[in-house]
């Protein structure tokens, strides 16, 4: 049966030996919480900044395709860290 249960309150997760719930263990899950919250506001950054009007005219995004656009969009992302590639 998959999640929603609690290891406070599970009769199972009361026989689990207490040495697996350690620093260690909430280290890991503080991380990972932090690493999705800084993935997905940076997505959502990113595809907003993407979109302004004053983007497009800075980095002459308004009199190419879509397709330009598309291949434009990664090239900003990718080529300041690998410059080789543009």
């Amino acid at each position: 049966m998959a999640g929603g249960t609690s290891i406070w309150i599970s009769s199972e997760a009361k026989t689990d030996p207490k040495a697996i719930f350690n620093l260690r263990l909430l280290y890991l899950l503080v991380a990972v919480a932090w690493g999705g919250s800084f993935y997905g506001f940076d997505t959502g950054n990113i595809g907003g900044i993407l979109t302004l009007p004053s983007f497009k005219n800075a980095f002459g995004l308004n009199d190419v395709s879509q397709e330009e656009q598309d291949n434009r969009k990664v090239c900003f992302l990718v080529c300041p860290k690998y410059p080789e590639l543009s």
